[in-house]
């Protein structure tokens, strides 16, 4: 097994769908991806589509339609491992809600794989981990001792 920590090995690309002339996305990107890129650093990585682009809007409907029955789309979109997020409410662009869906999407990532780098990478990982993120874990836990 390699020496990388299990956050190195696993890292997740979290998809951020966006207009120029998008007022929420813009807000998104300058208030809260910010954050986000922060809380998430080692475990996530984010990659900005702007939809101006066809293949870029190709690429966020043949996601939907892969992923979702709900193709209705208010900018931005959020697309990690198979779950979106959008611009519906305003309390979907908060930090909080943002956390949230990404922790949730995080463990189907997460669970998919297996650590490597024995125990230290593992501490690693948790180490990396944001609080949201352990937070949402725990809760998941308590309420379905189960599900992990």
């Amino acid at each position: 097994m390699s020496g990388r920590s299990f956050a190195q090995e696993k890292e997740a690309t979290l998809t951020c769908f966006f207009s120029k002339s998008c007022h929420k996305c813009a807000r998104l990107m300058e208030d809260v991806m910010p954050k986000v890129t922060v809380a998430f650093a080692g475990v996530l990585r984010v990659e900005y589509k702007d939809i101006d682009d066809a293949g870029n809007y190709k690429l966020l409907f043949d996601l939907k339609k892969e992923h979702s029955s709900d193709y209705k789309t208010d900018f931005p979109v959020l697309y990690l491992n198979g779950r979106f997020i959008d611009g519906r409410s305003d309390e979907n662009l908060t930090f909080a809600s943002i956390s949230d869906f990404i922790s949730g999407a995080l463990a189907v990532h997460f669970v998919s794989g297996s650590p490597s780098g024995g125990d230290a990478g593992v501490i690693r990982h948790f180490e990396n981990m944001g609080i949201y993120a352990v937070m949402v874990a725990a809760l998941t836990d308590g309420i379905n001792p189960c599900s992990f």
